[in-house]
């Protein structure tokens, strides 16, 4: 069980996301806010990327640096004394309780690969990695410097 994953509300975030494109690659910047008033947190998230084109195939890595203020990395990161309460009631493993105080930044690195193997199917393949604010760090249930994720799906364009 990983801090922040034990949550006893669905959530949802709305947002705007502004970019532009051309030869260089691209550049996107996205903001976020909790509208379900679960944690009220904000979140701005600036991306640098370059996509390669094949005939089938596509590659775009990326980076980006992530801004959560104190809601919204509490939200990602801490453990409040209600989740704790309940992994000890739910018989899990229990975290620590902690709170982060401020704001942190944290930085990613991402692909995405595509292979378009019929007209409107593409097999999609994905993985990243983000480099955990030494504020978070500092929770004790955290023990990597890194978040990964993997993933593989099938897409269908119409």
């Amino acid at each position: 069980m990983l801090p922040g994953s034990s949550r006893s509300k669905v959530t949802a975030d709305a947002g705007l996301k502004l970019g532009v494109s051309g030869q260089f690659g691209f550049l996107n910047i996205t903001g976020l806010r909790d509208v379900t008033d679960t944690h009220n947190g904000y979140e701005v998230k600036a991306t640098y990327g370059y996509s390669f084109q094949g005939e089938k195939t596509s590659f775009t890595p990326s980076v980006s640096a992530i801004w959560q203020d104190k809601n919204m990395s509490n939200h990602m990161w801490g453990v409040t004394q209600k989740q704790q309460d309940k992994m000890i009631k739910d018989n899990k493993s229990v975290l620590p309780v902690f709170a982060l105080t401020e704001s942190v930044v944290n930085f990613s690195a991402d692909m995405v690969f595509t292979y378009r193997f019929a007209d409107s199917w593409s097999f999609i393949a994905f993985g990243g990695a983000t480099y955990l604010d030494k504020k978070v760090r500092e929770n004790p249930g955290i023990d990597k410097k890194f978040d990964a994720t993997l993933g593989l799906g099938v897409g269908y364009s119409f």
